[in-house]
């Protein structure tokens, strides 16, 4: 167990890659919308997933992630960061798409509108779904797990990380009906 000073709140100094991402926008004029700068992911777990596990997953890497839990504020170049307190709101939802005619249409459409509902400000800046399918294993239309989460406070080598504790966390709720992450090793304040 993670000792309780390792749940990181209040504000967290800017990294130089987030501070470029501010920069970068305010130099260039107009810019993309910047509560959408996000990268997806949709990956199957096996067997079937349970929707209670997978919130409780969710549930305890948001807690033991200080950057899932970011918020930015400001204007221009001058922006801050700060994490929300652990145990607030899941950012986590169940959608049946069982029925759908056209499941590839229904996922990206579904994708889109978790995108959009990304805030810098307001949060969350990452969103986990459970697509059910209506099927299991390895059949194309088996349920899935999507995720979107902001470039800000991911890039794919970190996500890697998070995958590999989501799983850890998730097979110990599977098997024992608890979890437990290892220690922390650097919280993003010291980093």
């Amino acid at each position: 167990s993670r000792p309780p000073d390792c749940h990181d709140e209040g504000q967290i100094l800017l990294m130089p890659i987030q501070s470029q991402f501010f920069d970068l926008r305010e130099r260039n004029g107009v810019a993309p919308n910047p509560h959408h700068h996000t990268m997806d992911y949709l990956f199957t777990l096996e067997p079937r997933p349970v929707p209670q596990l997978v919130e409780s997953a969710v549930a305890l890497l948001m807690a033991e992630h200080t950057l899932l839990r970011s918020r930015f504020r400001g204007e221009g170049t001058c922006w801050a960061q700060w994490a929300e307190r652990p145990g607030g709101e899941v950012p986590f939802q169940v959608y049946d798409l069982s029925k759908t005619e056209d499941p590839q249409a229904a996922i990206e459409a579904l994708a889109a509108e978790l995108r959009r509902s990304l805030h810098l400000t307001d949060g969350p800046l990452v969103r986990f779904a459970l697509l059910q399918m209506g099927k299991g294993g390895a059949d194309p239309l088996a349920d899935r797990l999507f995720v979107t989460v902001h470039h800000l406070i991911a890039d794919g080598v970190s996500m890697q990380l998070l995958f590999a504790d989501f799983l850890a966390v998730y097979r110990q709720l599977q098997r024992v009906g608890e979890a437990d992450l290892p220690p922390s090793t650097t919280s993003v304040r010291e980093y």
